[in-house]
């Protein structure tokens, strides 16, 4: 297994992971974006993409983007059925997290369906809290509050 910084070679198989996840859970489609150019939506100074990968197939992904000045919007963390609960998600969230201190930001905010209890839980034990925001235009989840629960990791 390992854990690497995007290739765009990858992009095809990496979306159509991203693409079988969102089916998986039958999550609503309006939200797929971003992903058809991913060296492009994740390229930005301070921002990255990791897969994590086994025998060359994608198996995981975590990105990063810059949302405001201090503040990072965690996006697309997603992990194969066959790898939840491994130990994957938190080696992908620490070095997200390490990212995130080292390009200066001082918190990291995500959105989660409201009906993905296992998120939810991973991100609560790792430190994050819910919190309430005013809609973003950078951020369209953050418009649909009945969708979606937002959080908060203030990084120290």
């Amino acid at each position: 297994m390992v854990l690497v910084k995007f290739n765009p070679k990858d992009q095809k198989q990496t979306f159509d992971f991203f693409l079988g996840i969102y089916h998986e859970f039958g999550w609503d489609e309006r939200f797929i974006y971003g992903m058809d150019n991913i060296a492009e939506t994740f390229g930005g100074k301070g921002e990255i993409f990791l897969t994590a990968k086994e025998k060359e197939k994608v198996v995981g992904c975590v990105g990063l983007k810059e949302l405001k000045p201090k503040t990072a919007l965690m996006k697309r963390f997603y992990l194969a059925q066959n790898y939840r609960g491994s130990g994957l998600a938190k080696k992908m969230f620490d070095k997200v997290v390490k990212f995130a201190k080292k390009n200066g930001y001082g918190e990291i905010v995500l959105d989660t369906y409201l009906t993905n209890y296992r998120a939810q839980r991973f991100y609560e034990k790792n430190g994050f809290s819910v919190f309430s925001l005013d809609p973003m235009e950078k951020w369209p989840e953050s418009q649909h509050p009945e969708i979606f629960l937002f959080y908060k990791l203030t990084l120290v």
